[in-house]
């Protein structure tokens, strides 16, 4: 999967570096905040960023499968991708929220899941 290499550079963000081994901890702390059994479909529709990666991984280390939707995909193509895999859990940034397509689609993660 992912090989610790320690203090080298794992993803470079901007400015930002983040080395392996911090890389290792923030997976291993994110994955602790979902539920998530081998085979399952976890969404990941975000802008490319060290937390979009984070979750990907996060994902495989549960053994799940990774379903990542285009930042830049139309309300048509989300529908069409959250209905055809049918994911348990789905990431997304939080400036997402405000979009006023995707509201629909957060009533039906929200009822969906009961958060």
């Amino acid at each position: 999967m992912l090989k610790n290499h320690g203090l080298k550079t794992a993803i470079k963000f901007g400015e930002k570096a983040i080395n392996y081994q911090e890389f290792y901890n923030r997976i291993a702390v994110f994955s602790k905040h979902f539920e998530l059994n081998a085979g399952d479909h976890a969404v990941i529709f975000s802008e490319n960023t060290p937390a979009w990666v984070t979750a990907f991984y996060a994902v495989w280390q549960k053994k799940g499968v990774a379903v990542p939707i285009d930042f830049m995909a139309t309300a048509s193509e989300v529908a069409y991708i959250l209905k055809d895999s049918e994911p348990v859990v789905i990431f997304f940034a939080q400036n997402w929220v405000k979009k006023s397509w995707m509201k629909p689609f957060m009533r039906l993660i929200f009822r969906q899941n009961s958060f």
